[in-house]
């Protein structure tokens, strides 16, 4: 995918703070084509280095040697098995998140953690402005790529499709756990076919199954939770870098861009507030990960 976006366009490369970015000549109103970094912050995603992190397969799943699907398979991780993130590396497509803001932008809002990225307090979206989606969460602020920063606004006011388990009444944003908000932002970036079907259904997870647990353990939906696209959607490819009991190391793909947020299948790991890891969460904070108030 990145060969595919970077060959068929002029391009000059420039890093700073870590960060690659791929953009075209000549055009500064647009965002870069491609933004590569190895801090999963910019993609809603934390991973504590110093904790130790890990992260628990549901399925088998593949290592591959080098962040692409199409790299050479060096090793897998087994159902349930538990490995030791090691790196990280996102390559993110801020094109993809065009939003616009139709609203003045939230200045207080309950649920948003202030001061997250260091832009944040620098950069306001204004009525009429374009600002990039990269990560919507319902229950975490909104990573939006901005006037050439990354910045955060609030979750709440921003219209997304149904596969990001919201919905719409009279144009007022109704959301499970947020006081109903008024739309503020309109996405209108990338949507999968999926993410709009009649059909769509969330992932539901419980803490074990009998595989896992035995057969004599009962799992009662009491005790489940369920998970919708916000909770593994980015515009971006996300892959992390682990190694298995086994001592194999290589690379793993998270999120990929394109799979839909109705595409659960997606989702080879477990999700850590049913299978608690260290030091590896898929928000921004630990503050919004009691995902147990989502039981409906």
């Amino acid at each position: 995918m990145i060969n595919r976006l970077i060959a068929a366009t002029m391009i000059c490369i420039f890093a700073f703070s870590g960060i690659s970015f791929a953009a075209v000549k000549g055009d500064d109103t647009l965002p870069p084509l491609v933004i590569e970094t190895n801090d999963l912050k910019y993609v809603g995603i934390t991973v504590d280095m110093s904790k130790s992190p890990t992260i628990t397969a549901r399925r088998v799943t593949a290592i591959h040697e080098k962040p692409s699907p199409v790299s050479p398979i060096v090793g897998e991780i087994n159902k349930f098995e538990k490995v030791d993130i090691l790196d990280a590396k996102a390559y993110i497509y801020p094109r993809m998140g065009k939003t616009k803001i139709i609203s003045t932008v939230p200045e207080d809002d309950a649920n948003t953690i202030k001061h997250v990225l260091p832009e944040d307090d620098k950069y306001i979206p204004k009525i009429g402005d374009v600002v990039y989606l990269i990560y919507y969460e319902e229950l975490s602020p909104s990573v939006v790529w901005y006037k050439n920063h990354f910045i955060t606004i609030p979750h709440s006011g921003i219209k997304m499709p149904l596969a990001y388990g919201s919905s719409y009444e009279d144009g007022v944003l109704k959301k499970p756990l947020s006081s109903n908000a008024p739309i503020y932002a309109i996405y209108e970036g990338y949507t999968n076919p999926e993410d709009i079907a009649p059909n769509f259904k969330p992932y539901i997870e419980c803490p074990g199954d009998r595989e896992e647990a035995g057969d004599n353990k009962e799992i009662g939906m009491s005790n489940c939770i369920i998970f919708f696209g916000d909770d593994y959607r980015r515009n971006a490819d996300v892959w992390l870098y682990v190694e298995n009991t086994d001592k194999e190391k290589g690379w793993v793909q998270l999120i990929d861009a394109h799979k839909g947020a109705n595409d659960a299948e997606q989702m080879w790991w477990r999700q850590q507030t049913v299978k608690a890891e260290n030091g590896f969460r898929m928000h921004l904070s630990d503050v919004f990960c009691d995902k147990i108030n989502k039981i409906y």
